[in-house]
């Protein structure tokens, strides 16, 4: 995808003209979170939810301001029913006090009504005892990677199991193996 190829891309790039040396780590950061962003928002449509919550929290280790990367966490946490993390970052979308809120606050509502808590405490104590941490920035690499090297087959099994378990029974994944 494109999104993938400008992360790729973005890895070895030095500062363009009109971008200072000193202005482009944060820079190359914001263009690097707007395409974790992107691959989160293409899995969560694809209901890949596990790769969509993967990219959203990358893309908020680089810009933790980012409201619509953290709706969109807490709308894939709806659809797999972890239900506890998906309320805290709606609890905190909806103290952002942005485009985004009205529609986080309903979310609210309906996980509140699912959690069967009407009873023990009210909604409005409930959404104000929800805290959202937001995640460790990357550690930096400390050794660069090489480009190019071969990673195998199996280091895709863990992010893509579907596309590898489909893959397994095909002629290719036995192409280079020995008779």
């Amino acid at each position: 995808t494109s999104a993938r190829d400008a992360l790729r891309y973005l890895e070895h790039a030095e500062a363009p003209s009109p971008i200072s040396p000193q202005q482009w780590p944060q820079a190359r950061s914001g263009l690097r979170a707007t395409a974790l962003f992107v691959l989160g928002r293409v899995a969560a449509h694809r209901e890949q939810y596990r790769e969509a919550e993967q990219s959203l929290l990358a893309s908020l280790t680089l810009n933790p301001d980012d409201i619509e990367a953290l709706y969109t966490i807490g709308v894939v946490r709806m659809a797999v029913r972890a239900d506890e993390g998906a309320a805290r970052v709606f609890a905190r979308v909806v103290q952002a006090n942005g485009a985004l809120s009205a529609a986080a606050l309903e979310s609210l509502r309906v996980l509140y009504a699912r959690s069967g808590r009407a009873a023990a405490i009210g909604f409005d104590d409930w959404s104000r005892s929800l805290k959202w941490s937001p995640p460790e920035p990357a550690q930096p690499a400390t050794e660069p990677r090489e480009p190019g090297r071969y990673a195998g087959s199996t280091a895709c099994r863990e992010c893509h199991t579907r596309v590898y378990d489909s893959w397994q029974s095909t002629g290719m994944a036995r192409m280079f193996r020995p008779y």
